[in-house]
């Protein structure tokens, strides 16, 4: 089986740079929410948020809630990909 990898690259970026996917349609509940805060603070980044570039913009597909806990001017781990073609659906992109 040929199994192509959609990842483009790893890359540090600013939280500031980094845009929410406006058709993020999870939410977390509190206890998660302080739960993932907790694991970050005492254990830090150990998995890098998943985005794409789009007409020069940085958008967030995963990682909504770990990228709102860092400060602005964070460096955090993204993992670019290009998620064309079938992958779009799956993600549930509209503009892809």
């Amino acid at each position: 089986m040929n199994i192509r990898s959609r990842i483009l690259g790893l890359e540090m970026v600013k939280a500031s740079e980094i845009q929410p996917n406006n058709k993020n349609w999870r939410t977390h509940p509190s206890c998660q929410e302080k739960s993932v805060r907790a694991s970050v603070k005492k254990l830090g980044f150990v998995d890098a948020l998943i985005a794409r570039r789009i007409d020069g913009v940085i958008e967030l597909l995963d990682g909504h809630l770990r990228k709102d806990l860092a400060s602005d001017s964070e460096s955090k781990p993204i993992c670019r990909i290009n998620p064309g073609g079938p992958m779009r659906i799956i993600l549930g992109m509209c503009r892809m």
